[in-house]
């Protein structure tokens, strides 16, 4: 049989045609291949039946249960209640004259205190709408104060221990004192003045300054992505120029 030259262009366009199907089926899957590796598989979990339960048979009238409880009555109590005596009354301090009371002396920030510092006394009595005015009197061989808030500063220039004590004058002008409003103060003198310096200071270990160590530092490189269409696309573009190179050499 003899093949034509007609024939055999028919052929080779034929086989063309076929290579070019083939490609493009090859394309399309490469594509397909590619979406199906990035969307999420979510696994699958096989489905179960549900057995039927058996209807749990309910009790008739006939095979309930009963029982019959009686219960005895006991004697009735009484309860007895034991009568209690009252509060037991509170002592109240009675000063001199009775009436309105002195019953503190208080100095603020403790007893011990240093010589120059001002001290502020408070004095008061009971009842303390009572109280018109009060006396302040500090032991250092100074005078008397009288202050109607009753409530005064005072230094001390000398150190020692000194008796300090105070009065309440009530709405009639008459002095009140008790021995709650007497007591004893300390006076200390005032070792140092300013603020000390810090210097700071590096750590040594052995006989070296340490210094911070540095953390090196590594290159983070970049991973080329898997599952490219580079090396697909190109592939079937060399196969496309080598068919249109054969079809034009042999035509």
């Amino acid at each position: 049989m003899i093949i034509t030259q007609k024939q055999k262009r028919l052929m080779t366009i034929g086989g063309v045609l076929l290579v070019l199907a083939l490609l493009i089926i090859a394309v399309i899957t490469a594509l397909r291949l590619q979406q199906i590796g990035t969307e999420p598989v979510a696994p699958s979990v096989p489905k179960s039946k549900p057995q039927a339960q058996a209807a749990i048979p309910t009790p008739g009238a006939a095979s309930a249960c009963r029982k019959t409880f009686q219960i005895a009555q006991g004697p009735t109590l009484t309860p007895t209640v034991t009568p209690t005596g009252g509060p037991s009354p509170t002592a109240t301090p009675t000063g001199t004259g009775g009436g309105l009371v002195c019953i503190n002396i208080s100095v603020a920030g403790g007893t011990t205190r240093k010589t120059g510092e001002q001290i502020n006394f408070t004095c008061s009595g009971t009842p303390s709408s009572d109280v018109t005015q009060c006396k302040f009197r500090f032991g250092d061989g100074s005078a008397e104060v009288l202050d109607d808030d009753c409530n005064v500063l005072h230094s001390y220039s000398t150190t020692g221990t000194y008796p300090v004590s105070c009065e309440v004058k009530d709405r009639g002008g008459s002095w009140k004192s008790s021995g709650a409003c007497g007591g004893q103060i300390e006076i200390k003198a005032v070792t140092g003045s300013g603020t000390p310096t810090l210097t700071p200071t590096k750590a040594t270990t052995g006989g070296v300054t340490s210094s911070p160590t540095k953390i090196p530092t590594v290159p983070i490189e970049s991973l080329p992505q898997a599952g490219g269409l580079g090396p697909t696309i190109g592939a079937i573009t060399a196969g496309l120029g080598a068919v249109i190179l054969g079809i034009l050499l042999i035509l």
